[in-house]
């Protein structure tokens, strides 16, 4: 329903949060490394790389696909390559 709000290719935006999460809206993966940085929620964003998007933003599944959808129609789809192989079917 957001997708289709937002004017983005729903399929895109389900595949994306189930290679990203597995769907689970509280899904928390916590990075070791110099940033120890941790990517949260549907879209698995990234405290380093996103301090805009806080806990509160990330773990809300509509404010998480509204700033997918967002940062989609930016031409930020690139952020989420790292799970490219799972979602871009043809």
């Amino acid at each position: 329903k957001i997708a289709i709000e937002e004017k983005i290719d729903t399929v895109l935006a389900c595949n994306v949060a189930q290679c990203e999460s597995g769907l689970d809206i509280n899904a928390k993966r916590i990075n070791i490394d110099s940033r120890e940085s941790i990517d949260r929620g549907l879209y698995q964003w990234n405290s380093y790389w996103h301090p805009e998007i806080t806990d509160k933003m990330a773990y809300n599944p509509e404010i998480a696909c509204r700033e997918f959808c967002k940062a989609v129609r930016d031409g930020h789809l690139d952020w989420w390559n790292s799970s490219r192989k799972c979602w871009n079917v043809a």
